[in-house]
């Protein structure tokens, strides 16, 4: 018996993830894997070639520049490393396939840069220059206001992390946008299930939590700026995977998703106190790398 589909709410989530999360242009991150899945993974007709051609036409179209060239090496870099992923592991999840390729793709372009600092520094400053752009945007449309003096320092102390951790965001981002053109492709060439797991079900390999160790070890005891924003950024990475993971555990034990009411006071009470849920959230998901909370539940007798 075939699972039903799951609605496109999960897939617009992860949409507007890739937006926000993203520095660079997100349609890159979407479209070019999206494509190459559409050639290359069965069931390969000329209608999805030509269709994975076509959408990627518009990127093509766009004026050379530095971060332009990055965003689309960047894309075509994570889309093959998803594709040979998605054909080396067939049966796995989407997110095991997905933290492959972003994995392996963050990996290919830091060594890439490692050759070429001054590639690196120029893509630095670049991309510095488009959140500072973005930045002075958001300023320029409160003056006048009598809260633009309150949330302009707000403005750029978010800039100056976003600018720190920018390489962080751009693998989240890659994550989502993964899961948005798996979901797509899935929607339109298979009949055999759903493209991505419920929220209750989100998990990782535990072996990834070497990640966030390397990452506090590099910022407690590294003395190179280089190596102190590797480490940031690999806490900041797995930091809202941890999130994430603890958002699920807390859904599966309060019983399921909860209704609008529900959902609506969950939100308000994250941007209310959204650095209490985030710290929150992280601990129960770090839990439950040793304490399986979801299933010590499956595994509890009714009633006690």
């Amino acid at each position: 018996m075939t699972q039903p589909r799951r609605g496109p709410g999960a897939a617009l989530a992860l949409a507007v993830a890739t937006g926000l999360l993203s520095i660079v242009n997100p349609a890159p991150l979407i479209v070019v894997p999206l494509a190459l899945l559409f050639v290359a993974l069965p069931p390969v007709r000329p209608v999805w070639i030509v269709l994975g051609a076509l959408i990627t036409v518009p990127l093509w179209l766009t004026p050379e520049t530095g971060v332009t060239d990055f965003e689309r090496g960047f894309a075509l870099v994570l889309g093959g490393w998803f594709l040979a992923a998605c054909v080396a592991y067939p049966s796995r999840p989407f997110l095991t396939r997905g933290l492959i390729a972003v994995v392996a793709a963050t990996t290919t372009c830091a060594a890439f840069y490692a050759l070429d600092p001054a590639a690196f520094a120029q893509l630095d400053s670049s991309l510095r220059l488009r959140v500072l752009d973005g930045v002075e945007s958001l300023i320029a449309l409160g003056e006048g206001s009598s809260r633009s003096a309150l949330i302009e320092p707000t403005l750029r102390e978010v800039a100056d992390v976003q600018m720190r951790i920018y390489p962080a965001l751009l693998a989240l981002a890659s994550l989502a946008g993964l899961g948005v053109a798996w979901w797509v492709f899935r929607r339109l060439t298979a009949r055999d299930g759903p493209a991505l797991g419920p929220l209750r079900e989100f998990r990782f390999t535990d072996g990834l939590i070497w990640l966030l160790i390397v990452g506090v070890l590099l910022v407690l005891l590294a003395h190179d700026d280089v190596a102190v924003r590797a480490g940031a950024n690999l806490i900041a990475f797995m930091g809202v995977l941890y999130s994430v993971r603890g958002l699920a555990v807390l859904v599966v034990l309060s019983g399921g998703v909860p209704g609008p009411v529900g959902i609506a006071l969950a939100i308000l009470a994250t941007v209310l106190l959204y650095p209490l849920v985030m710290a929150a959230t992280f601990v129960v998901g770090l839990s439950d790398t040793w304490f399986e909370f979801r299933k010590r539940r499956e595994t509890t007798p009714p009633g006690m």
